[in-house]
């Protein structure tokens, strides 16, 4: 089969394997490639899923490569170490590599998932190159304001600065992770009195308090009153533990979109509240005049027909 053909990793799962095979360590790792655990748990998982082989082994205490893990490693350190020469070569040559923009993701969903900003990572339309990163929302407002990046796509989070232009232009909804035992992981659609007495797992209020302050609410309306425990940052890691009973979950819907064993995710009842999702913004500085920052605010922002610049 003609490579052409034939799906390959892409760089950025290359540089993300790397990463964890050298600290062996997945909260580490993220901090070394500025992401969060979660879009580097999904990087690992599509690479694994793609080659149809597990590179490490890992459970809540440890992480390991397997022998393949081992193999691979060799190739891809050699991969990337090549690409990095030739990329030092070409812009030695070139006078004039053209503009590079920055534009930061919040890592709390997974934006393949949602249209349009899928749309946008797939496009090569753009003129300038674009690099990509992730954190929590009031991060990358904090970013934005600092100069540091030149548009942001955050989840819920304190964006009311005159400094900004910022639209609501899609939502993600948010669904119930039960394990596979629950009484109500069979239902179509569930209200908080199917959850019974089983233990939350939550973020913490300083991760967002934006986001945690609006579900707070919505808890305390419906007399919600569950016993917490800290939400695992990494994704595999949360399920994992819900799998094995010892609590559930609300996680937004771009998150589950994919099959794991002993998790069930179920909508809620449209009696919860009408917003029992994650709002998504784009935003960007006032003062910003890059066409193409402009040119990608806009095409996010009318998406949201009824809605204008704050």
């Amino acid at each position: 089969m003609s490579i052409f053909a034939r799906k390959l990793p892409s760089i950025k799962q290359l540089q993300c394997f790397i990463a964890v095979a050298s600290e062996l360590n997945f909260r580490k790792a993220a901090a070394l490639l500025n992401l969060s655990q979660p879009p580097l748990s999904r990087h690992i998982m599509g690479l694994e899923t793609m080659m149809r082989v597990q590179l490490f082994d890992r459970d809540t205490h440890r992480v390991v490569l397997t022998e393949a893990g081992r193999r691979f490693e060799v190739v891809a350190h050699r991969i990337l170490v090549d690409l990095e020469a030739v990329s030092l070569g070409l812009r030695q040559v070139a006078k004039d590599v053209g503009p590079i923009w920055k534009i930061g993701f919040t890592s709390a969903l997974n934006f393949e998932m949602i249209d349009p900003v899928s749309a946008f990572l797939k496009s090569e339309s753009w003129s300038a190159t674009v690099e990509i990163e992730h954190a929590y929302s009031k991060h990358l407002v904090e970013r934005l304001l600092a100069g540091d990046i030149d548009a942001a796509v955050i989840g819920d989070a304190n964006c009311l600065d005159d400094r900004l232009d910022y639209v609501e232009f899609a939502c993600d909804p948010m669904v119930f992770a039960l394990y596979a035992d629950h009484p109500a992981s069979e239902l179509p659609e569930i209200v908080f009195d199917d959850l019974g007495d089983e233990p939350l797992f939550w973020f913490s209020r300083e991760d967002n308090p934006v986001f945690y302050q609006k579900f707070e609410g919505i808890f305390a309306r419906h007399s919600y009153c569950p016993r917490r425990r800290p939400s695992p940052a990494d994704d595999d890691e949360l399920l994992a533990l819900i799998s094995s009973g010892e609590g559930i979950s609300v996680l937004p819907s771009s998150l589950c979109h994919r099959v794991y064993a002993g998790v069930r995710f179920v909508k809620p009842s449209a009696r919860i509240s009408p917003d029992f999702h994650v709002s998504i913004k784009i935003a960007k500085r006032k003062s910003e005049r890059d066409p193409n920052v402009v040119a990608f605010f806009e095409q996010l922002a009318s998406q949201a027909p009824l809605a204008t610049p704050a």
